[in-house]
């Protein structure tokens, strides 16, 4: 048996969610069960400085933080069935299958 997983990365946490129920449903509906891992959330904060001089004081931080899911497929799928995920994958998403 050939196991799959669906890495899914995202910036959007609402679309992720969507998309994992999107295909735990499909998977759902041909009768194949599934495990979704969560993992922890990355974020990255990047500091500027406002002022172009030695104005430490100016400063302004952004926060970027990255959501990631897997989707563990115990079993093999066809081709016709991994490319029905592909079809209705936001643009902001990452998809992997390994």
């Amino acid at each position: 048996m050939n196991n799959k997983l669906f890495i899914l990365k995202s910036l959007d946490v609402k679309s992720l969610f969507l998309y994992e129920n999107f295909i735990v449903t499909l998977l759902n509906k041909i009768n194949i069960k599934c495990r979704v891992f969560h993992f922890p959330i990355k974020k990255k904060v990047v500091t500027l400085l406002k002022s172009p001089h030695v104005y430490k004081s100016a400063r302004e931080q952004f926060e970027v933080r990255y959501y990631k899911t897997v989707v563990f497929l115990p079993g093999s799928l066809s081709d016709l069935v991994l490319n029905k995920f592909l079809v209705n994958k936001p643009k902001n998403i990452q998809l992997r299958i390994k």
